[in-house]
């Protein structure tokens, strides 16, 4: 495979839609016509904004909603947020801002729990099938709009993730963290996921304006970056992006699968750079704390007790709102008490993800090692 391009472009003075059209323009641009519909897919984890470095940013949406619209399509933007419970994406659109920007520019808000679904079969080891909006399937076509930010569980959360776990809709993505206990082999999922519901997804526009390190994708810290990114290529604007906050893209399971899988660039000399120059890394992002504990685990004899890492409800902190408790594949989770079951609770940690009062805290205890932790 010849070299992929990935666009820089720096957010001058705030104008947000100067570097989203000036990144998609030097990829190709919005391939559309008349009467399209285009599918714009962010990533929206709960009710916390964009410059808190968690959700996509709505003027980099609105700014694509903006593109769309001067070519004559219908523009839809949608997504299922970290919480499995019905309406809670629409409730996080209006919470962020998301829905007033995207209706102002001209486009559509929807919540993909609400349309009509799709089985898609996914060829992944255990075998999956998972439910996703035939809208992805039935649009002129879809793009993503990845938030660059760290994540507890699989390092780096990008593009590929952003497909595969934000387009699944139902009870399913709670059976994806059943069979996904670790960071490998949740990783692999995604990457299966992607391959296999992702033909329709033609661009990918990364918010990098505030970035997370850190312990994310919720309770990291934010770092303004000032870019927006732009590719034809989910792995290979990932691999860019992990280059950037100074990660090497191989020690990012999601990547190093992707890669393997033939799902783009097979090496890090084939992404291109082009655009505005940078310096590499832009910034060294934080990786999320227990990244060593699962390296520790990795490495140590099952003979010796290692650190293991809890989720812990902060009681005084909680609002109640039972996105921790929706998300849970295992129910391992007492809203009523506000304790969690640790002889269920499988260390995924999507409670402490989604959780929008940042009330989920994780703490380190001696443990005997499990295989599930790496």
């Amino acid at each position: 495979m010849g070299s992929i391009q990935v666009a820089i472009a720096r957010v001058e003075r705030s104008d947000v839609f100067l570097a989203v059209r000036r990144a998609v323009n030097l990829v190709g641009g919005l391939q559309l016509g008349e009467g399209d519909l285009l599918i714009i897919k962010p990533n929206m984890l709960n009710a916390r904004t964009a410059l808190e470095g968690v959700t996509s940013d709505p003027r980099i949406v609105a700014s694509l909603v903006k593109l769309a619209r001067e070519r004559g399509a219908r523009v839809v933007v949608g997504d299922s947020s970290g919480s499995s419970t019905p309406l809670r994406t629409r409730e996080v659109f209006k919470a962020t801002g998301m829905e007033d920007a995207v209706k102002n520019a001209g486009g559509e808000v929807v919540d993909f729990d609400s349309q009509q679904p799709m089985l898609v079969e996914v060829a992944s080891n255990p075998p999956l099938k998972v439910v996703v909006p035939r809208l992805l399937i039935e649009a002129s076509m879809v793009v993503n709009v990845p938030k660059l930010k760290t994540h507890v569980q699989t390092i780096y959360t990008g593009a590929i993730k952003n497909i595969a776990m934000g387009c699944i809709i139902g009870q399913t993505k709670l059976l994806v963290h059943r069979l996904g206990r670790s960071c490998k082999d949740l990783s692999r999922l995604i990457v299966d996921i992607y391959a296999s519901i992702s033909s329709n997804v033609k661009l990918h526009v990364m918010d990098a304006i505030v970035g997370m390190e850190g312990n994310g994708p919720n309770v990291g810290d934010p770092v303004e970056l000032n870019l927006v990114l732009a590719s034809r290529n989910a792995l290979a604007l990932d691999i860019a992006a992990t280059l950037l906050v100074g990660f090497d893209p191989k020690e990012i399971p999601t990547i190093s699968y992707a890669m393997q899988r033939g799902l783009g660039p097979s090496s890090i000399e084939e992404v291109e750079l082009i655009g505005d120059a940078v310096s590499i890394p832009v910034k060294r992002f934080k990786k999320p704390s227990i990244f060593k504990t699962n390296l520790l685990s990795y490495l140590s004899s099952l003979a010796y007790p290692v650190l293991e890492w809890r989720p812990y409800i902060r009681r005084q902190q909680c609002a109640n709102c039972g996105s921790c408790a929706d998300s849970c594949p295992t129910s391992a989770i007492d809203l009523q008490t506000s304790t969690i079951n640790y002889s269920k609770c499988i260390r995924c940690y999507v409670c402490y993800e989604v959780c929008p009062s940042r009330a989920i805290t994780l703490k380190r205890r001696i443990s005997l090692p499990i295989s599930r932790l790496f």
